[in-house]
């Protein structure tokens, strides 16, 4: 990974890259609000050419979506748990 811009409070914008996947962007964009804060994770990248490319415009465009998903599940069961305990 890397990193490219930092904002304190903000966001986060870093380049992944792993050997057989396409280069990807990622966002997470951090906003406090009355409850605590709200968070948006964003990752693009480009499908490469040929047979690669359809691998990841299927199947890599879904493992993308499922582990965004998750990661939205993880977060809200350890903040609901903290939110629970006070």
């Amino acid at each position: 990974m890397t990193l490219e811009k930092y904002e304190k409070d903000s966001r986060v914008t870093y380049i992944s890259r792993q050997k057989g996947l396409p280069d990807a962007k990622h966002e997470r964009h951090f906003k406090a609000v009355p409850e605590g804060f709200e968070f948006r994770p964003v990752v693009v990248f480009e499908p490469r050419s040929g047979l690669a490319g359809l691998f990841d415009r299927l199947l890599v465009k879904r493992a993308v979506a499922g582990a965004l998903r998750k990661s939205i599940e993880n977060l809200e069961a350890v903040f609901g748990q903290q939110r629970s305990r006070a």
